[in-house]
C-alpha cells in the first residue's frame, strides 16, 4: 500500500488514499484496494437492574484509513470492525476518543505483534489513523498508530505507538511508502487538495 492522506479543514476530517496494493517487485500491482473505511462504533450503558436493558450512549461512524502490510492491515481492520460494533462502558466512564483510541491501540499492538512473529519481519507492518466525533470534547479528534523500529539495525523488534494528530485547522499528514513524494507535490502546489495529489 502506498499513500493516505488526513486533514482537518475548519470542523471536518478528510480521509483520501490511493487504491494500489503491491506484493513485490517482480509482480503486478493490484489497482482496486480499498484503504479507507466507515466504522460504526455502538457502546451501550450497563443494563439495568430494574429492567434488564442497556442504553445505546454512543453511536457513530469513525473514519479508518490503513496503510502498509495488506494482511496486516486487513486483519486490523476487521479485528476492529467487529469489537468496536458492541461495547459496553462502565457507569463512571467518559465516552472519548482518547478511550476508543487506546481499545484500538491494544488491537493494534497484538495483532501486529504477532503477525511480525509469524512472518518473521517487518515489512508486512502498516499504520492506521482513526478520527471521529468524540462525545466527551465535542468535536471530532484523529489518531495514528504506528510500529518503531529499533534503532539497533541488528534489533528486529518494534515498539508501537499512538497519539493524536491534526489538533489544529489546516493540518495536513502523509503516510504510506509515497509519503515523501505526496509532500513534494503539495509542497509545490499551493492549494492543492489531498484528491489531485
Amino acid at each position: 500500500m502506498t499513500l493516505v492522506i488526513v486533514q482537518k479543514k475548519d470542523d471536518n476530517i478528510s480521509f483520501s488514499s490511493d487504491s494500489r496494493i503491491s506484493f513485490g517487485k517482480n509482480l503486478n500491482p493490484f489497482d482496486y484496494g480499498i484503504k479507507v473505511f466507515s466504522i460504526p462504533v455502538k457502546i451501550y450503558s450497563p443494563v439495568c437492574n430494574e429492567n434488564g436493558e442497556s442504553t445505546l450512549d454512543y453511536g457513530y461512524s469513525l473514519g479508518l484509513a490503513i496503510c502498509g502490510g495488506a494482511v496486516n492491515s486487513y486483519t486490523i481492520k476487521e479485528s476492529i470492525c467487529e469489537i468496536l460494533l458492541n461495547l459496553q462502558h462502565v457507569p463512571s466512564s467518559s465516552l472519548s476518543m482518547d478511550k476508543i483510541a487506546r481499545l484500538v491501540f491494544n488491537v493494534f499492538k497484538s495483532v501486529s505483534e504477532a503477525l511480525c512473529d509469524s512472518m518473521k519481519n517487518g515489512n508486512s507492518l502498516s499504520q492506521i489513523v482513526l478520527g471521529g466525533y468524540c462525545k466527551q470534547s465535542n468535536k471530532i479528534r484523529v489518531f495514528k498508530f504506528s510500529p518503531i523500529p529499533s534503532i539497533d539495525p541488528l534489533d528486529k523488534n518494534y515498539s508501537y505507538c499512538h497519539c493524536e494528530i491534526l489538533k489544529n485547522k489546516g493540518d495536513i499528514e502523509f503516510f504510506g511508502t509515497g509519503r515523501m513524494e505526496a509532500i513534494s507535490i503539495f509542497d509545490a502546489n499551493n492549494g492543492l487538495t489531498p484528491l489531485h495529489i
